[in-house]
């Protein structure tokens, strides 16, 4: 039962610290999982957020980097191209190009621990509660192997994200339910991944547990994964702005459909993919 894992983010510093986060969380996830599939958003020269750091990533075979250039943006997106990223379709550009039976949707700064695939039935879609590891401890560490056996050690001193429900939000189950979601290929394409209309990051992975429960059940895991807690502020260009945010009440509670189309995830693009 092999797994893939998706995930996107672009080479702007977001939260400061944004390469080694990346190397600690794509390190796990490469040890942790069968496939892991990287957009780099929004590549300038050819230079990207795995450019950056590929000299200190295991090289497996396992990581799958596609790049979504600035300039292919600018000519065949122009109505995105100003916008810093747009995790709904970076998102669902990896989901499209997926080999494997169950795919998990994460962020590039969770640290992944083993999974017990008995856990795993198509008609099952879950979210996992992340537990948050302070700042500056997960910084003091300058490998791997070293943080990974500290988190693992002290697995039950992290508390987990809480549970939840509301008149509004039935769906969401826990807070940050999108730090990593794992379903079957065939919800992720029943539902056509994410919503694509939604540019900003607020409410796409609540919308997406939304659109998960018509085609199977949403459940809670209760597994282990480590967020490494950071800032807010990144690097952007003079002429990029925060895409805009979605009214909440329409993609969450009043939600009914996907408004993606059949191309979902870019799918007739032909996009430069490397292999690490």
């Amino acid at each position: 039962m092999k797994k893939t894992v998706v995930l996107t983010s672009r080479n702007d510093n977001y939260g400061g610290n944004l390469h080694k986060r990346t190397t600690m969380g794509l390190t796990s996830l490469i040890e942790h999982h069968d496939e892991v599939i990287f957009v780099d958003w929004k590549t300038k020269n050819g230079e990207g957020v795995i450019s950056n750091i590929k000299h200190n990533l295991p090289h497996t075979g396992k990581l799958k980097c596609i790049q979504v250039p600035k300039e292919f943006l600018s000519e065949k997106y122009p109505k995105l191209s100003n916008y810093t990223i747009i995790e709904s379709i970076g998102r669902n550009i990896a989901i499209r190009r997926a080999e494997h039976e169950y795919i998990i949707s994460t962020n590039i700064d969770i640290v992944a621990t083993p999974l017990d695939e008995s856990v795993l039935v198509e008609n099952l879609f879950h979210t996992v509660p992340r537990r948050d590891v302070d700042e500056n401890f997960h910084l003091s560490f300058s490998e791997y192997e070293s943080l990974y056996k500290s988190l693992w050690d002290n697995r039950n001193g992290y508390r987990p994200k809480e549970r939840f429900e509301t008149e509004g939000d039935k769906w969401s189950l826990i807070n940050c339910c999108g730090d990593y979601q794992i379903g079957h290929r065939n919800v992720w394409n029943q539902m056509k991944g994410f919503e694509e209309s939604i540019l900003f990051g607020c409410g796409i992975d609540t919308n997406v547990m939304k659109k998960a429960s018509y085609y199977s059940k949403i459940q809670v895991l209760d597994h282990y994964i480590f967020h490494l807690n950071h800032g807010k502020n990144g690097d952007r260009d003079e002429d990029e702005s925060v895409p805009p945010m979605s009214d909440q009440n329409s993609i969450i509670k009043d939600f009914t459909e996907t408004t993606n189309s059949e191309n979902w995830g870019m799918y007739n693009e032909d996009l430069p993919i490397q292999i690490i």
